[in-house]
């Protein structure tokens, strides 16, 4: 596994502490340092490293950019309010695992590819404890969670059956994250999957949300609780909206950490690896299409023995085929869009 780092921005941001970040970077191996470089140098120096090997990148798009892509669905999308579509643009690393030029190999690119985000610079303790974590061959604990919201009970359940899981789904409404057995029921649990809403506005990012036709919107589940339970070695995967998104603020300064962020709560609790979106993620209320379909592919190849890099790769190569050879050309810009939007965070080398 090659470690994409800004050593030079890390130096800025860190000061007399950028040292042991540099050395616990290097524990997960060799480091590629591309500092000054934009997306392009970047993606020419990661291209030039054998074909089979991963990539992670260690830290957030302060320290290494992402690229940003069209969204497709921008005419027809909505956000959580109702409002006119939110979703300008799309940051997406997946572009970083294929050849340079390759427009197809920007949706489903060739390389795993990862990312490890850091927060601001006060939070560098749990960015340490991050690292630290994801470096370990850690076996995934048994037992299982799923909470959705109740509109999509049924990806959600569809979902579960790719998991091999047979726990009850939870549905928000009624729970909520004022709940006192949900923290119970998500700790040190090793296959996890949440398909709440999620928002791209402060301070509601910093939740996932329950919804039901006709019902008002609800806190399902937060950072918060998260960050606080015992997920050593767990895999978790979301297909809420925004559970990956950790865009600047106006001065390019981080504004998410794991008080605020739910992916980056699952690291610091010890996940080895989440699956997530960085925009807001299409899904049928009829089964796993879109967003769940993906996940869906995703759970099969981790039980089948794939990396999570690998299963992730796979996953975004069977949506595009189904696409072409049965869907429809309206539904290719919400394949599309769920291509660019799925990232992975922690460790590409991790197993099921």
């Amino acid at each position: 596994m090659n470690i994409v780092i800004n050593v030079t921005g890390v130096k800025s941001k860190y000061a007399g502490k950028a040292q042991g970040l540099l050395d616990a970077a290097a524990a997960l191996g060799p480091l590629m340092d591309v500092s000054g470089l934009d997306t392009a140098g970047i993606h020419e120096k990661i291209a030039a490293l054998p074909p089979v090997e991963s990539v992670l990148i260690v830290g957030g798009y302060d320290l290494v950019p992402t690229f940003l892509l069209s969204n497709p669905t921008l005419n027809v999308e909505q956000n959580q309010e109702g409002d006119a579509a939110a979703d300008q643009d799309i940051p997406s690393d997946g572009p970083y695992g294929g050849t340079p030029g390759n427009t197809a190999q920007q949706l489903v690119p060739t390389r795993p590819v990862a990312r490890v985000p850091d927060g601001p610079a006060a939070a560098l303790d749990d960015f340490l404890a991050v690292l630290r974590g994801i470096a370990g061959r850690l076996n995934t604990p048994d037992g299982a969670f799923q909470e959705a919201a109740q509109e999509f009970e049924q990806p959600a359940l569809d979902v579960a059956q790719a998991m091999q899981i047979t726990v009850p789904l939870i549905e928000s409404p009624p729970v909520t994250d004022a709940d006192t057995t949900l923290p119970a029921k998500v700790h040190d649990k090793g296959r996890i999957h949440i398909l709440l809403h999620g928002a791209n506005f402060s301070p509601d990012w910093a939740n996932l949300w329950g919804h039901a036709s006709g019902s008002p919107w609800v806190v399902g589940l937060s950072s918060e609780i998260l960050r606080h339970a015992a997920l050593v070695g767990s895999v978790v995967a979301f297909s809420s909206c925004y559970a990956a998104m950790i865009d600047l603020d106006s001065n390019n300064a981080p504004v998410r950490d794991a008080t605020n962020q739910v992916s980056m709560a699952c690291l610091l609790s010890g996940a080895k690896t989440v699956f997530a979106v960085t925009r807001s993620n299409w899904i049928g209320s009829t089964g796993a299409v879109y967003g769940p379909g993906l996940v869906t592919q995703v759970w099969e190849g981790l039980l089948s023995g794939k990396t999570a890099g690998q299963a992730l790769i796979d996953a975004k190569r069977q949506l595009a085929s189904d696409a072409m050879t049965s869907g429809t050309q309206d539904d290719l810009p919400y394949v599309y869009k769920t291509l660019a939007q799925a990232q992975l965070y922690g460790n590409p080398e991790a197993t099921l």
